[in-house]
């Protein structure tokens, strides 16, 4: 069994997750992917409640126990677009499967 825990990044551990990107400013974001740039690997955690609008989609009441519920559904796009879109084409990583992270993190790439 592997385990390929999510990445983190700053001195202060910050977790590179779907909710530290939609909660994030422009600015905060932008200096947090700074600490990512020169990494090796990158394991960015995505759940499908980091694409949920509580307003629009119905649950205002999940706003409190959830905070990136509260940030509209057109922000949150915009904001993990644009950093998957900066992995990618300024960083220059590779998407991939978990099975395939897993093969070259085990020495298994073919």
């Amino acid at each position: 069994m592997l385990e390929i825990p999510c990445t983190v990044a700053t001195p202060a551990r910050i977790p590179f997750i779907g909710t530290t990107i939609t909660l994030f400013s422009d600015r905060a974001l932008d200096l947090l992917m700074r600490f990512l740039r020169h990494r090796g690997f990158l394991s960015i955690e995505l759940h499908a409640i980091d694409m949920m609008d509580a307003d629009s989609d119905g649950f205002p009441s999940l706003a409190p126990f959830q905070p990136d519920a509260a940030v509209p559904l057109a922000t949150k796009s915009r904001r993990i677009r644009k950093a998957l879109r900066r992995i990618v084409h300024d960083f220059g990583f590779e998407p991939m499967t978990l099975r395939r992270a897993a093969e070259i993190l085990r020495g298994n790439s073919r």
